[in-house]
This record gives structure tokens, sequence and C-alpha cells, in this order.
């Protein structure tokens, strides 16, 4: 990748797509350790709506909006889709919280699964990008088939391996957006790793 190309494989001068992965990076590390059960549900719920609604929603929309005027199809979709998904998050815990709405289990369950099914489509075409990305699409589509899993059957121990799942891919966003800002000043020295190649 040079200099002035961005992870998504368009060349331009400044790359959203940091800004985007962080974003889903630190909002889904804040979520993912309460549903592995390793923050209190309640303390860490709270804590992740602000986040989801400021940094995980508004700032994927903004990053998803750059990349439909960069030209990059692959990050507009997959930038704007999880900035929507985090706000559609924060509209289920306020509304059902002030009794707006109610959102049962298998609900809930069938709707994370579907956001799995998108994610797969994603993870599809992220294979042929770069190593990193193809990780993150890899552990997030786990995480919400995991988690809506968990969600159908009531099972704690499906919710949990959802939320480890979760945090890896959360991991892989910040070290891909930590690698394209540092590449950006120091050119190529963090890897990325190759996408999977076109067979000859």
């Amino acid at each position: 990748m040079t200099e002035d190309e961005n992870v998504f494989g368009k060349v331009f001068q400044v790359d959203p797509a940091p800004l985007g992965l962080t974003g889903f990076a630190l909002t889904t590390f804040l979520l993912s350790f309460t549903n592995a059960g390793l923050i209190h549900a309640t303390g860490g719920t709270g804590a992740a709506v602000a986040f989801a609604f400021a940094y995980g929603g508004i700032a994927q929309l903004i990053a998803g909006q750059w990349e439909m005027r960069r030209g990059s199809q692959f990050g507009f979709v997959a930038f704007s889709s999880y900035g929507a998904f985090w706000l559609w998050y924060v509209f289920i815990v306020v509304f059902s919280h002030f009794g707006v709405i109610s959102v049962g289990n298998q609900a809930l369950g069938l709707s994370l699964i579907l956001w799995g099914f998108l994610t797969l489509y994603l993870y599809v075409t992220a294979i042929r990008l770069n190593l990193a990305l193809n990780l993150v699409f890899l552990f997030l589509w786990l995480a919400f088939f995991f988690l809506g899993a968990g969600d159908l059957t009531g099972s704690v121990v499906l919710t949990h391996i959802g939320g480890y799942t979760g945090i890896l891919a959360a991991f892989f966003a910040m070290y891909t957006a930590f690698a394209i800002v540092t590449n950006s000043n120091h050119a190529g020295r963090i890897p990325l790793g190759p996408g999977l190649k076109k067979k000859s």
C-alpha cells in the first residue's frame, strides 16, 4: 500500500478509514467486554450507548460518506452500515428503557444474525483486500452469529463467546486503524498483511 493509497485500494490524500475503524473498535471493545461478562452489564451498557451514538454511530456514518465521495464502494457500505448498526443499538436501548418499544430476545437474536449475514458478505470481499481487514470481518461475523444464537437460545455461554470474538474483531480494527495512520507518516512500517490473491 502506497502512502496515498487507502486501505480499500483507492488513491487519495487523506484516508477516512481510520476514523471509521477506530469508532467501530472502541465501541465494540466496550460492548464486547460486557457481552463476555468481563464488566457489569448495567455500567457497560450505559457507557456503550454513549460511545455508540457519538463515535460508533455518527463518526462511522461520516467516514462512510467520505468513502463514497472517494469512490470506495466497500468502505461506503461497511462504514455506513455499521454506523447505522450502532444508532440502531442506541435506539433499542433508549426506547426500551423509556417503554416506547419492547424488543424480545427472539427478535433481537434474529436481528443480530441478520447483521451477521451482512458482515459475512463483507468478509468475502475483505478477504482480497488485506489480512488485517480479513480478520476484522471474520471475527465480527462470528460475534454476530454467536450473540444472535445466545439471544435466541438464552445461552449465556454463546453470548460470552460472542463477546470474546467481538473483542478480537475490535482489536484487529484498532490495529488496522493504527497501521494506516502510522504508515501515512512512515510508509509501510506497520504491516497489514496480504489479501487473498486471484488465481491467474
